[in-house]
């Protein structure tokens, strides 16, 4: 039985959304649940920690980062134009509040958007093999429950 491709734009999130799981599961955070709003979207993932802690304060950056650079990783393979960049608005808006200083404490880390991207990039180029098999089951199902072990 031959399934049917799910929509470009729900491929395309469900790859951001796996490359945020696959970036996070590389500085120890245990990827929990992942969704794709089909049709309507947008998608998040979630971890089963509720919190970061400040040595894994830059690695969760670059999951943040990991998004878009999954995205922009898929699109070139798949031969699409240009990244969606909507999707990655609020995730540059989080990288942004990691690094506003708090009154009780110094900056901890420091590093760009940019950088962030170009980390995630090279760590997903050295994952595809294991994420790219996942981007149509969550396209189209809409759901995945963590990462296979």
């Amino acid at each position: 039985m031959t399934e049917t491709a799910a929509p470009v734009d729900d491929r395309c999130t469900a790859a951001h959304e796996l490359g945020h799981a696959f970036a996070f599961r590389a500085i120890g955070l245990t990827p929990e649940r992942l969704v794709v709003h089909r049709i309507m979207g947008g998608g998040w993932c979630s971890t089963q920690e509720d919190r970061v802690l400040a040595d894994q304060l830059w690695g969760y950056a670059v999951g943040v980062a990991a998004g878009r650079a999954a995205e922009e990783i898929y699109r070139a393979d798949a031969g699409l134009a240009g990244p969606w960049s909507w999707g990655t608005s609020g995730d540059e808006q989080i990288f942004a509040n990691l690094f506003v200083p708090r009154d009780d404490q110094d900056y901890l880390t420091s590093g760009t958007w940019s950088q962030a991207v170009m980390e995630a990039h090279s760590l997903l180029t050295g994952e595809w093999e294991e994420l790219a098999p996942l981007i149509q089951p969550l396209a189209y199902t809409g759901t995945l429950k963590g990462l296979p072990v």
